[in-house]
């Protein structure tokens, strides 16, 4: 399962991966995956813990974002991030 995390300005900043811009959508055409199987990582400064949502067809009209994607520990994990 592809899981992505929306990730905060500073984290961004600490990260020198390349990135993309593509909505959901493009996540799905990359990894060849049905867009059911995303699992949606949400992080908030709030103090409460994160919320997972998993994307639908309604999803990329209202979430676009920077897509960055590293490799580690044999698995693959993809930050969101939020505008």
């Amino acid at each position: 399962m592809v899981q992505i995390k929306m990730v905060s300005k500073e984290e961004e900043k600490s990260n020198h991966q390349k990135k993309h811009l593509v909505s959901p959508q493009d996540i799905c055409q990359l990894y060849n995956i049905s867009i059911e199987k995303v699992l949606l990582k949400i992080n908030n400064d709030s103090g409460f813990p994160p919320v997972y949502k998993y994307l639908d067809k309604n999803t990329p009209l209202f979430l676009k974002g920077e897509i960055k994607h590293y490799i580690g520990e044999n698995k693959l994990t993809i930050s969101f991030l939020s505008k």
